[in-house]
């Protein structure tokens, strides 16, 4: 069973991993050009799933910019760094008021995918796969 403090940590990492898609790049996926305007803003995160089973519903919100980014819920915080790798996000932890399973220099990479005002974040480099989706703040 997974720690619901560490499945709190990994969903707000994983946020941040949206943010690394505001680099100055221009992403092909499915054939369709997904500019790095498609990531800059605020995201409200609508649910959290791990190993394909609903963990949460509790909300947070995702700030993204060029080349940072800004994560908060669930009584916590990180902000960093970030690019896009292909169709990889890569996140530096610079900042964090999560506890220890977020620790600054932490870099974490997970898969995405934009569908409309829709962004989906899969990351299971922790034991699990970890699913968060977030519908962008008009």
């Amino acid at each position: 069973m997974i720690n619901k403090n560490y499945l709190i940590c990994l969903i707000l990492l994983i946020t941040c991993w949206v943010i690394i898609g505001c680099n100055n790049n221009t992403i092909s996926k499915d054939n369709n050009a997904i500019s790095k305007l498609d990531y800059e803003g605020t995201w409200n995160r609508q649910a959290s799933y791990a190993n394909g089973e609903l963990v949460s519903t509790n909300p947070a919100t995702l700030i993204l910019s060029k080349d940072t980014f800004s994560s908060s819920g669930g009584g916590c915080s990180n902000s960093g760094s970030l690019k896009v790798d292909g169709l990889f996000f890569v996140m530096n932890v610079k900042s964090s008021s999560c506890p220890s399973s977020v620790n600054v220099g932490t870099t974490i990479t997970s898969t995405y995918s934009v569908s409309g005002n829709q962004l989906a974040i899969i990351n299971n480099e922790y034991g699990a796969i970890v699913k968060e989706v977030y519908i962008k703040k008009s």
